[in-house]
């Protein structure tokens, strides 16, 4: 995936939820989007409770960044699991350190699992006894289309048997701070006392979203599985999941679990964080924030530009991705920005970070794509580069973020 960004307010960073700076840039701009929509009467506003469809539901809703509870109901109470154990099934194996490109083969001790697997009707991936398979293939198959035999396979590879890799899951459970959890078996066919709570489940999906191949697994709508030594020919794997499907009615983008940019362009100006200072401070006056609220943000802002410097510096995120980072010689009253992916185009006009335009029309794509560009041509590259104009550049911007008080 490639994203392009050009102007005073950002938009392209909801593409890198993985990248800490990213995360508060997008949450500064939902903050200010929230805040004008209540005194513009084309954004109006409506109560919108967060609330479950039943009162027997089990549902427990967080932030991830903040780990502040925002919704709760039945959470601690023990339920049927199912599928969702293997999410805990991966983690393990993506923990142990074995080769995820390694090859594992089919053992005979699993004969009486799959035939308990068939016999439950399990969705499998098509595994025999004597098959040799990657492990990143078991992997996928588990995630993507939640195939039993290859989280069985996976449990035996890296505890032993599945007994004993089912002791693993409990162990691990516990270190994450689970107490109404009880794994017995590695994919939740079999409901006999396979359990877990709603806020157990958040903990250990936090865990596995830390997890950045877990992630990209997770996020993956096909797959292709290679010929194996029983299998002569590859084949495609899809998940069911419509709201992961493109091509589908009921796609959401935004459901994906990360979306996985190889590189960025962003172009800032000097007025970058000018525009935001005040855009709080007319906030404040029209007593749409509290002064605790402004010295909170004034304390991101901080924290970002720290982070922000940080990658620019090294001209890369912590996962290895490359940063373009530009200054403009011209002062930018809108921010453009561009995504693109084997499977998506789509283009974001804002401005000052206030009204936004999204749309994957492909001429606008195109457009915009070039005027971002062109834009590059006219500002100076200080990632990785430009040691003084950087250095200035963060100044400057600390001394904007400081008049907050």
């Amino acid at each position: 995936m490639r994203t392009g960004f050009a102007g005073a307010g950002f938009k392209g960073g909801t593409f890198m939820l993985h990248n800490t700076f990213c995360r508060r840039l997008a949450a500064l701009v939902l903050t200010l989007a929230v805040a004008v929509s209540a005194v513009l009467p084309v954004f109006a506003v409506y109560p919108m409770p967060i609330q479950t469809a039943t009162e027997t539901e089990a549902v427990y809703l967080f932030n991830a960044d903040t780990g502040k509870t925002l919704l709760t109901q039945n959470a601690d109470q023990p339920r049927y699991v199912a599928s969702l154990t293997k999410m805990m099934t991966a983690l393990l194996l993506l923990e142990s350190g074995k080769d995820l490109n390694g090859e594992v083969t089919v053992p005979t001790a699993l004969t009486q699992e799959f035939r308990d697997i068939q016999n439950a009707n399990g969705t499998t991936m098509g595994l025999r006894i004597g098959e040799t398979v990657r492990r990143i293939d078991l992997l996928n198959a588990m995630l993507i289309v939640s195939a039993n035999d290859a989280a069985s396979v996976i449990a035996y590879d890296v505890g032993g048997s599945v007994l004993d890799f089912v002791k693993q899951m409990n162990a691990r459970a516990q270190e994450l701070g689970c107490t109404g959890t009880n794994f017995t078996c590695a994919h939740g066919l079999f409901d006999y006392g396979n359990v877990s709570t709603a806020q157990d489940l958040a903990k250990i999906a936090a865990a596995c979203a830390e997890n950045q191949t877990f992630a990209q697994v997770a996020g993956t709508a096909s797959y292709v599985l290679p010929a194996t030594n029983l299998r002569k020919a590859e084949r495609t794997i899809s998940s069911s999941n419509s709201l992961m499907n493109s091509e589908s009615a009921n796609y959401r983008e935004y459901v994906r679990w990360v979306q996985s940019v190889a590189t960025t362009y962003l172009i800032f100006d000097d007025s970058n964080f000018k525009h935001w200072l005040n855009a709080l401070r007319a906030y404040r006056e029209m007593h749409l924030i509290s002064q605790e609220s402004v010295r909170v943000l004034r304390d991101e802002l901080f924290a970002m530009l720290d982070e922000m410097e940080t990658v620019a510096v090294k001209g890369e995120f912590e996962n290895g991705n490359r940063i373009f980072l530009y200054l403009s010689d011209i002062d930018l009253e809108s921010s453009y920005s561009y995504v693109t992916t084997s499977r998506h185009q789509a283009v974001n006009i804002g401005m000052f970070s206030l009204n936004g335009l999204r749309t994957p029309d492909p001429l606008m794509y195109e457009y915009v794509k070039k005027w971002i560009k062109t834009q590059s041509r006219f500002s100076t590259l200080i990632s990785g580069s430009g040691e003084l104009r950087r250095i200035h550049y963060f100044k400057r911007q600390r001394e904007i973020v400081a008049q907050l008080g």
